[in-house]
């Protein structure tokens, strides 16, 4: 039933003097973003999801405040008028129009709750950022506030839309901030003496890693583009640093899938020797190209490592248990004795951790998959459960013996590395010495057999 007296009835607005206050139309962005998400909770509260239409509006239209933010305060700064500037409604035009210091904000804000910005970002976490846009479409508010001119069916993710919103809007709460004087902003500039990659880094430095990202940057990632004069040794080192986090992506990604599939639609008793053969290939796989990558990594010429931290464990100490892992797989025949006296079987076990519903009460599923012969019909773990959960599937864990190898764990310390390696390696490769040479890489080959005779 509709209502025809407000509780804020009536409000006087007065146009400041200035037509590039930033602080006004920051607060304006902000009641938008809010006011989305408190239609979606009363929508969710009173069992009314025809309230969704106008939550996705007001987020959608955030979006698009929170860019003009941007680009409102880069006028105010430089004194700039703004009527010559008429911005639409079209979000990548508008991201293309803030400076890059503010993209690279942004971008340290997404998928980053703890309103700390990961400056510098990367150009990997920008890219991650422009493809969270695409998703979300060119003009969301234009879409959704049509949206019974709709004609083709269409998936309308408000959760897509918030992880865009979120980013932009810590980002701006941020410069907000700044420009009250309530911080300072981080000083990410290295010392003259720091490493080439970082063995022990903080942990906050330690980037959430979603099952879907690769920890690669892009196509056009420096350690792709390595120039044919560098050092030969160097290059062969970092082209098999590159390989081993290639494998761990594939990998990962395949692994995380099946197992999600899993958990979701278990198969009959029958049916379980069919499922377990390429989910085991690619756990393997996986712990081969963690000890493979650290290997390559610790040893490549030239790496200098700077003095210990507490905290986290150097890359050495935290992948010594897939190493021996690898040891056990390995040894398979002369370790036969030892892994059948802890009850274990010749590929392991794999168990891990999957989401199937978060509200009204969250349900997830903690699996376990262990294939070969039993003795005796094994029982679930029934202890307390503490994990992170990376929906839908996380805690992807690998035992064998004594060993276990937490899976997902292990790719966020392996991308901070590979991320500063990369940052490292760019401005080298632009020194005149390497700028102006050609590079070659990645080659395939085909020349066709003719049958003689």
């Amino acid at each position: 039933m509709m209502t025809t007296y407000p509780a804020i009835p009536s409000l006087l607005l007065i146009p400041g003097e200035s037509q590039v206050d930033y602080a006004a139309l920051y607060a304006i962005a902000t009641a938008y973003a809010h006011s989305g998400l408190l239609i979606s909770s009363h929508g969710k509260k009173t069992d009314r999801p025809e309230l969704s239409f106008p939550a996705i509006v007001c987020s959608s239209f955030a979006i698009e405040l929170f860019f003009k933010f941007f680009l409102m305060l880069e006028r105010a700064e430089s004194e700039e008028p703004s009527s010559k500037h008429k911005s639409g409604h079209r979000l990548g035009h508008l991201w293309e129009k803030i400076p890059l210091e503010h993209q690279a904000l942004i971008a340290g804000m997404f998928r980053n709750k703890t309103e700390v910005p990961l400056l510098d970002a990367s150009d990997r976490r920008i890219e991650l950022f422009v493809e969270a846009l695409a998703h979300v479409g060119d003009a969301p508010f234009v879409k959704w506030r049509y949206v019974h001119e709709l004609v083709d069916p269409s998936l309308m993710s408000h959760a897509a839309i918030t992880e865009v919103l979120d980013a932009l809007g810590y980002a701006a709460n941020y410069v907000m901030k700044e420009k009250s004087g309530m911080h300072r902003r981080h000083d990410t500039s290295m010392p003259e003496e720091a490493m080439i990659a970082p063995d022990q880094p903080d942990e906050e430095q330690l980037l959430p890693i979603r099952g879907s990202e690769y920890l690669l940057l892009g196509r056009d990632s420096v350690l792709r583009r390595i120039p044919v004069n560098f050092e030969r040794k160097k290059a062969f080192f970092l082209d098999g640093i590159r390989h081993a986090v290639e494998i761990l992506d594939v990998t990962y990604s395949r692994l995380r899938d099946a197992l999600t599939h899993l958990a979701l639609n278990p198969p009959a008793s029958n049916d379980t020797p069919d499922v377990f053969a390429h989910v085991f290939i690619d756990a393997w796989g996986f712990v081969d190209a963690v000890d493979r990558f650290s290997m390559m990594y610790t040893q490549m010429p030239g790496i200098k490592f700077g003095n210990t931290k507490g905290g986290i464990p150097p890359l050495r100490e935290f992948t010594q248990e897939f190493r021996k892992l690898r040891n056990i797989t390995d040894h398979l025949a002369s370790k036969a004795d030892y892994v059948i006296s802890r009850n274990g079987g010749a590929w392991g076990e794999l168990t891990w951790l999957t989401g199937a519903q978060l509200q009204p009460e969250l349900i997830a599923w903690h699996c376990t998959l262990r294939p070969g012969t039993l003795q005796t019909k094994p029982s679930m773990q029934t202890d307390p459960i503490m994990s992170t959960l990376d929906w839908p599937t996380d805690s992807i864990r690998l035992c064998a013996g004594e060993y276990e190898g937490n899976l997902s764990e292990i790719r966020k310390h392996i991308a901070v590395r590979i991320r500063h390696l990369e940052a490292q390696l760019k401005p080298a490769f632009q020194q005149p010495a390497q700028a102006q040479v050609p590079i070659i890489n990645d080659a395939y080959m085909r020349r066709q057999v003719k049958r003689v005779g």
